[in-house]
């Protein structure tokens, strides 16, 4: 489906002049081996996760070197020609359909070391986004945000899809989570019975920092040398316990027989989703009939060893030995998110000596002697004439978000959750609690506050886009709250405030690229909201040093013959 504002992919109808249809792609995936398709689409899609990944226009210059490759002249020059354009000839989204597609239809056989069947790849690609640009087939009729909800539903599950990851990101992320004490030490704390790293090992017999050193290995193979497919001897010469590499590949790899049954199950589907990836990501390794290992996406691979997935690893166990200790561990989990996006906002206003209020802080300030405490948000700043509210949720979208299938219904409940209820009366109830505040000193003379309301998400919560805002507006008014507050508040993510630091480090002004984000560019992401200021999408210098301490670490657990020399 063509979405506004997302730049869009080759189409068979467009570049050939006719479609490609299923039918007809059957047969292309029958002249083509499953070790040899499934080679060459991890090739790409390595290409474009990992060898790309410091360049300024990665999505172009991926397409022109497997253009280059094309062996049809005909073929290769109508791609050349749409490369001109714009469009994305090798998406991620049509690379993983081209894999579903070659798991159902393509015969067994071995992988080559060369770039045989790249033409049959790249036009049954170009069939697929032909079927993906129909959109859904079934139309509702109902609006949700100012448009189709089938639309809405699908820019949703597109941003959510394409959320980009650094790995050297998810690296510090891994270290600060699992090998820090819980950052508050509250009853949960206790009762969960032990750090983050401890219960691991508990859960699973295995040091969690040789699981992850595992997946890192795989990616640095991946990322330095290209390499997608891996012979057993290869985790022989990591220098990690054999227990560690067992139990790895054990949760993260699968035989093709038994990915292929997934495939079809998830194929028999009535609405089978286009974004509907959890076979892959929950097997990003897949053992092939030579044998060897194939590593179909190293982003998949890091997201299964280093992401919060991993939380669910140690909440399986807990929950059967002990359902107290599993609901402790969910709570002191969703404490890390507080955490990290309090210590980031000190980070940013350190320099300026602004103060970060947390919600303790806060409720002395604004409700002492109160019989009964108001909710407030999780974090204030004021700076000059302006206040920064922040209020944090841990809340992942639920599956018919992320696959694209929630109905308009499903929609409202989800955004209630994330922003329109609860957390939206916190924020406005911190609001009025700091305009009585204003009024009880009588420094009105000096102007009213403006105030910059967010609610911070993980990476899995709801993205912000033009539906979202569209409809936060309207079930906002709805409520009967001030217009300002409406056109005001919206959704980050922890990674956009950690890209403000950044921009916070260069000189520019924080509450002033939020102010302008609000005013002139209210329904886009804060990321493309940044970018659109020429400011560097990067991480922060701290953060990139503190990479090469987690590399090291992982380092120091494997042999002479580990990560350093392969």
């Amino acid at each position: 489906m063509r979405i506004p504002g997302i730049r869009t992919y080759a189409l068979a109808s467009e570049l050939l002049g006719k479609r490609v249809p299923e039918k007809i792609r059957v047969e292309f995936w029958k002249q083509l081996s499953l070790g040899q398709a499934l080679s060459l689409i991890a090739q790409i899609i390595t290409d474009i996760e990992v060898r790309s990944g410091m360049s300024d226009a990665p999505a172009s210059e991926v397409d022109m070197r497997w253009t280059k490759q094309v062996a049809n002249r005909n073929l290769r020059t109508h791609l050349e020609i749409a490369s001109t354009y714009g469009v994305t000839l090798f998406a991620p989204q049509m690379l993983l359909l081209a894999a579903k597609e070659a798991m159902l239809h393509s015969p067994e056989g071995p992988p080559t070391d060369n770039v045989e069947g790249l033409d049959l790849l790249v036009i049954c690609l170009l069939g697929i986004a032909d079927d993906n640009d129909e959109g859904p087939k079934v139309a509702s009729g109902a609006t949700w945000g100012g448009m189709d909800v089938s639309l809405a539903s699908e820019l949703i599950a597109n941003l959510h899809f394409n959320r980009t990851l650094w790995v050297g990101r998810q690296l510090v992320w891994f270290e600060r989570t699992w090998f820090r004490s819980w950052p508050k030490r509250t009853k949960a704390a206790k009762t969960v019975g032990g750090e983050p790293h401890e219960l691991f090992k508990e859960a699973t017999g295995i040091e969690l920092v040789d699981f992850a050193a595992v997946a890192f290995n795989l990616y640095a193979q991946a990322a330095n040398r290209g390499y997608v497919r891996y012979p057993d001897e290869f985790f022989a010469t990591l220098g990690l316990p054999a227990e560690a590499v067992e139990h790895f590949l054990a949760v993260t790899s699968c035989s093709a027989s038994e990915m292929r049954r997934h495939i079809r199950d998830d194929h028999a589907a009535p609405r089978p989703s286009r974004f509907g990836f959890d076979t892959f990501r929950r097997f990003p390794l897949v053992r092939l009939e030579s044998g060897e290992l194939l590593m179909l996406s190293p982003n998949f691979v890091m997201q299964r060893a280093l992401s919060e997935t991993t939380f669910w690893d140690v909440r399986q166990y807990l929950r059967k030995v002990d359902a107290k200790r599993e609901v402790a561990f969910h709570q002191c989990t969703k404490d890390i998110l507080e955490y990290e996006a309090g210590a980031a906002l000190r980070r940013i206003f350190f320099k300026k000596k602004l103060q970060v209020l947390d919600e303790g802080q806060l409720q002395k300030r604004l409700a002492a002697g109160r019989k009964s405490m108001p909710r407030m948000c999780d974090f204030a700043i004021r700076s000059g004439r302006t206040w920064l509210l922040v209020e944090v949720t841990d809340r992942a979208m639920p599956r018919p978000v992320v696959l694209a299938s929630a109905s308009a219904t499903a929609l409202d409940d989800e955004l209630d959750k994330v922003l329109t209820a609860r957390k939206a009366e916190q924020l406005i109830s911190t609001i009025r609690l700091l305009e009585e505040e204003t009024r009880l000193r009588r420094s009105q003379s000096d102007g009213r506050f403006t105030y910059i309301p967010l609610v911070l998400t993980g990476e899995t919560g709801l993205p912000w886009t033009l539906p979202v805002q569209h409809r936060t507006r309207e079930r906002l008014a709805s409520l009967g709250h001030p217009e300002e507050f409406c056109s005001a508040v919206a959704l980050i993510t922890l990674k956009e405030l950690i890209m403000l630091e950044n921009a916070a480090a260069l000189g520019h002004d924080t509450i002033d690229i939020l102010r302008s984000w609000r005013l002139d560019n209210p329904s886009l992401p804060l990321d493309q909201h940044i970018h659109l200021q020429a400011i560097p999408l990067n991480s922060p210098v701290w953060e990139r040093n503190r990479v090469s301490a987690v590399v090291r670490r992982f380092a120091n657990r494997m042999g002479p013959s580990g990560l350093l020399k392969n």
